[in-house]
């Protein structure tokens, strides 16, 4: 599996909208900030039931109606050819919404070492992140980049690129200096449930 890849153009204008709708919602709701990351979530914050595994549960378990097709088709026919697996399933989702302006930044990360405690490649089912450029996306928004072959690669995006990140790809992001918010929807997705 390779550590990243850039799927351009995987969502059309109606999904593309559905996404930036939910995302400014949730942003008007809770702002972004330093303090919470620039993240917003969509799920209730005590979700109950089997909403990890059950698509009708994760769906309940939601602050707002997602846009299925995306979440629910989209995405994982993505993620499934990226990880040469027949079935995924959802591990998780939040929005980020770097406001105009702003310092915040992401380290560099791997998404395994930060959301499951003490993670292995044997013994944790692999996951890769779908992350779901909402707007243009380069250096002077905050795009992400890569640690390649001892590299760093910005990931230059338009509106609808999918970024497929392993769950061990090292990633950061940098502040967003321009006047417009930069968002992005994250959806990761596993070979079994974690």
């Amino acid at each position: 599996m390779r550590p990243f890849a850039v799927i351009r153009g995987a969502l059309d204008a109606a999904q593309l909208q559905a996404l930036r709708s939910e995302a400014d919602a949730l942003a008007t709701e809770a702002p972004p900030s330093v303090d919470n990351g620039c993240v917003c979530e969509p799920l209730c914050d005590d979700p109950q039931g089997a909403w990890r595994i059950d698509r009708a549960a994760y769906v309940a378990a939601r602050k707002l109606k997602p846009c299925e097709r995306v979440l629910f088709e989209v995405l994982p026919r993505i993620a499934e050819t990226h990880l040469g697996s027949s079935q995924v399933v959802l591990f998780n989702e939040h929005y980020v919404v770097k406001p105009p302006c702003t310092s915040v930044e992401f380290r560099w990360h791997a998404d395994a070492s930060l959301q499951i405690p003490g993670w292995h490649p044997e013994t944790c089912p692999r996951y890769v992140s779908c992350w779901v450029a909402l707007d243009q996306c380069d250096e002077k928004n905050g795009c992400l980049i890569i640690k390649c072959n001892g590299e760093e690669v910005p990931i230059r995006c338009g509106a609808g690129d999918v970024v497929l990140l392993m769950d061990d790809c090292v990633h950061s992001s940098g502040a967003n200096s321009s006047s417009s918010s930069r968002r992005g929807d994250y959806a990761p997705f596993s070979f079994a449930p974690i």
